[in-house]
C-alpha cells in the first residue's frame, strides 16, 4: 500500500462536471461559495461530518458549495478530510484506496494523507485499487473545493465498492484514532439522492430520503434513493455510535438549475455534529 512516490491521478473530468481551466475554475468556486443556495447560522464547533453532492458544477455547485460555506470558518482547524464515494464504473469489493501521493485538478496537485491509512492496512476489506479511482467523479469533483478552503489540508480520497455500513463505520473510527484531538477529522460523504425521476415524484422521494437520513435510518437509504448510499450508511451508522444529530442544510434538484424536469437529480448538503 505504500503510494509511489511522485505518482499522480490525473484528473477525469476536468472540462465536464466543472472548467478544466485553472482561473475560470477558481472564479466558478469563489462564486458558488460566495452565493450558496441559502443562509446558514454560524457553529461554535465544528461538524464531524458533512454529506454532499457530486454531479456537474452547474446542477450540484450551489448544494455542495452550502456545505463547505459551513465549514469555512474552521479551515485551519481539520488535520486531515477523509472523502469517501461511491464507485460508477468499476464493480468490486470492499474500499479502495490508491497508491497515488497527490489528486490533481486544474488547480494543482494535493497531498494524499496515506499516514492516516496504518490502522486500516489490517482490514480485510480495505485495499489499493488505482482502477477504481482512476475515472471516478464522485471524489474528484470535491477537490477544487477543497482546495480553494483546505489548501495546506491532506485529504484521504476512499472509493467505496460492496461494502456494509459496519465495514465503513469501522474505516471511519479507525482514521479518526489516528487524529489529533486539536485538529480532528472531518469525514466528507459524497452521494447524490433520486435520479429521473419527474420532478414533481423526486422532490417527494428526496423529501423521504432526507427525513431518514436525519433520523439515521440506514434501511430506508438504498441505491434508488441515493447513489452514494453505501458510505451514506456508514456515515450515518458512525453517527449513531458518536451520539451525533444530523441537519438537513439545503435540498434541491436539477430541475433548479434548468434541467429536465421530467429526468431529476436530487442533491442535498447534511451535517453531523
Amino acid at each position: 500500500m505504500t503510494p509511489a512516490v511522485a505518482s499522480v491521478r490525473p484528473p477525469a473530468v476536468a472540462g465536464s462536471f466543472y472548467s478544466g481551466e485553472a482561473q475560470q475554475l477558481q472564479q466558478e468556486v469563489n462564486h458558488y461559495l460566495a452565493h450558496p443556495g441559502v443562509a446558514l447560522p454560524p457553529l461554535v464547533t465544528p461538524p464531524r461530518a458533512v454529506i454532499l453532492p457530486h454531479a456537474g458544477y452547474r446542477y450540484s455547485g450551489m448544494v455542495a458549495a452550502t456545505g463547505y460555506r459551513l465549514l469555512a470558518p474552521f479551515q485551519e482547524q481539520f488535520g486531515a478530510i477523509l472523502l469517501l464515494g461511491p464507485s460508477h464504473r468499476l464493480g468490486f469489493r470492499g474500499i479502495a484506496t490508491c497508491s497515488h501521493s497527490h489528486y490533481q485538478t486544474p488547480l494543482g496537485e494535493h497531498p494524499i494523507a496515506h499516514q492516516l491509512e496504518q490502522g486500516c492496512r489490517s482490514l480485510s476489506w480495505y485495499h489499493t485499487l488505482d482502477e477504481a479511482h482512476r475515472q471516478e467523479h464522485s471524489l474528484e469533483v470535491h477537490l477544487p473545493f477543497i482546495q480553494q478552503l483546505f489548501p495546506h489540508t491532506p485529504f484521504l480520497p476512499l472509493v467505496v465498492g460492496d461494502a456494509s455500513a459496519e465495514e465503513v463505520q469501522a474505516v471511519i473510527d479507525t482514521i479518526e484514532a489516528e487524529m489529533s484531538p486539536t485538529h480532528p477529522l472531518l469525514t466528507i460523504v459524497s452521494s447524490d439522492l433520486s435520479h429521473f425521476h419527474s420532478n414533481t415524484d423526486a422532490r417527494a422521494v428526496d423529501r423521504q430520503t432526507a427525513a431518514a437520513i436525519i433520523g439515521r435510518d440506514i434501511d430506508a437509504i438504498h441505491g434508488e434513493n441515493a447513489c452514494g448510499s453505501r458510505p451514506l450508511k456508514g456515515v450515518l451508522l458512525a453517527a449513531r455510535n458518536w451520539g451525533e444529530g444530523v441537519t438537513c442544510l439545503e435540498l434541491r434538484n436539477s430541475a433548479d438549475s434548468g434541467g429536465d424536469r421530467n429526468r431529476v437529480v436530487g442533491y442535498g448538503a447534511f451535517r453531523i455534529g
